[in-house]
C-alpha cells in the first residue's frame, strides 16, 4: 500500500513541474545553464524516506535511483539535458552492500565520518551523462 502511494505521489510530482517551460527554453542554447540545483520537492523526499524506513531499507536502492533520475532529468548544462544511466542492481552491488559491510565492520564510523555518503556521491556522479 505504501509503495503504491509512493508511486502515485511520484507521478504527481513529475506532472506538476512548474519549471517545465523554462527548462525547455534552455534546450539547444549553448550558453544557457541553471545556477541552482534541481532538487526533488521536500514532501517527495520525505515520503521516500518514510517508505525506506517502513521497508527496513530494502527499497532504498530503488528510491535513490528514482531520486537521481528525477534530479538529473531536470538539469540542463550548456544547452544539453543530463541523464542518469545507473541501475538499481548496480547501485546495490557497488554502494549499498559495500557501505553496509564497512559500516558494520567499523561499528558505524564509515557512515558517521561521511565515507558512505562520499562513496554514494562518487558513484552517482560517475553515472551522470550529458
Amino acid at each position: 500500500c505504501a509503495i503504491l502511494l509512493f508511486f502515485i505521489i511520484r507521478q504527481i510530482a513529475l506532472s506538476t513541474s512548474k519549471e517545465s517551460l523554462d527548462r525547455e527554453s534552455l534546450l539547444g542554447n549553448e550558453r544557457a545553464y541553471y545556477t541552482q540545483r534541481a532538487r526533488a520537492p521536500v514532501w517527495y523526499k520525505f515520503f521516500g524516506d518514510c517508505v525506506s524506513i517502513a521497508s527496513f531499507g530494502i527499497l532504498q536502492p530503488w528510491i535513490v535511483i528514482d531520486r537521481a533520475r528525477y534530479e538529473f532529468n531536470r538539469l540542463i548544462f550548456s544547452g544539453f539535458r543530463t541523464r542518469f544511466i545507473g541501475g538499481v542492481w548496480e547501485y546495490a552491488k557497488s554502494v549499498c552492500i559495500i557501505n553496509t559491510i564497512l559500516g558494520f565492520v567499523t561499528l558505524g564510523l564509515w557512515t558517521c565520518c561521511g565515507c558512505a555518503e562520499e562513496r554514494e556521491n562518487k558513484w552517482i556522479d560517475s553515472k551522470a551523462k550529458v
